[in-house]
């Protein structure tokens, strides 16, 4: 499990969004599925197949780490339990330090700090509002491949990759308590647009440009809002060039259209789409 972790995000900016996990139960299905609509690849340990892999949805370099600013990779895995939806992946400086303020924030620890074979250290806990989120803390990095990670800052420009996951968004059922819970936990920030507090705020987990993008590599920034059904969970957002195309591309794929594209206040336009797993994932393209 968490294969996109245990090849290394390590060296970039902690506490924020590193990447996430798709749980699935059919491996080769998914795969098939992410491959046709988007254009994604999975790179799986040798001998591993199965059990999942690195879910690539954008460029990275020789250590598995995105190369350009504004998106993240995942993984796609095993489902451990039957209602187990999308989870991301906070890094973090230290994970006995995060796992203290967790708790103090009032979350709870689930899964605890395990040793992922010498890659690094892993953990999961439920927020305030119940969706559980995994925590990662990489293995201190060779002098070298640090300095090397730290001079791809920037590199892309400002300008997302297309048909990858550039946002997520997680359900609440309390603003100001979730607002508080990541702030305590990790500093995270939020906003909203005038006349949406309430209703859509952006959570702001790293630094961003002028136009509002990530400026790190393989970091992201993602929005909390109302939990619609009790079922809803953490939800990734793939920025696609068109949201018709995609949409189109998706059901030739085996997927399912359960929120049409929609204009979203002049922003950009919005869809979501069920995968060929039962997992909710949604589109975006913002005007030019």
């Amino acid at each position: 499990m968490w294969f996109y972790m245990i090849v290394g995000n390590g060296g970039g900016e902690m506490d924020s969004v590193a990447g996430f996990e798709i749980p699935v139960d059919d491996m080769k299905r998914a795969q098939k599925f992410y491959a046709d609509a988007f254009g994604w690849r999975v790179v799986a340990t040798p001998g591993m197949e199965e059990e999942g892999g690195m879910l690539v949805t954008g460029e990275m370099d020789e250590d598995s780490r995105p190369t350009g600013v504004g998106y993240i990779n995942g993984a796609l895995s095993p489902r451990e339990e039957p209602d187990a939806g999308v989870q991301l992946g906070v890094e973090v400086a230290s994970m006995d330090a995060a796992v203290k303020r967790i708790e103090a924030a009032g979350g709870e620890v689930v899964v605890p700090k395990v040793d992922m074979g010498g890659y690094g250290w892993y953990a999961r806990f439920r927020d305030t509002e119940g969706n559980l989120i995994s925590l990662w803390e990489p293995a201190p990095m060779e002098e070298e491949s640090a300095e090397a990670a730290g001079s791809t800052a920037g590199a892309g420009g400002e300008g997302a990759m297309m048909n990858a996951v550039t946002h997520f968004e997680i359900p609440v059922d309390d603003f100001k308590r979730a607002q508080e819970f990541y702030a305590d936990a990790f500093d995270w920030t939020n906003s909203a647009p005038p006349g949406m507090e309430g209703r859509y705020e952006m959570l702001m987990t790293t630094e961003v440009g002028e136009t509002y993008r990530p400026t790190r590599p393989g970091r992201i920034n993602g929005a909390l809002y109302p939990r619609e059904n009790p079922d809803a969970g953490v939800m990734i957002t793939v920025e696609v060039p068109s949201v018709d195309e995609a949409l189109d591309r998706v059901e030739a794929a085996g997927g399912e259209v359960v929120m049409p594209k929609m204009d979203f206040g002049g922003h950009g336009w919005y869809a979501r789409f069920r995968d060929t797993e039962g997992n909710i994932v949604s589109l975006w393209r913002a005007n030019e």
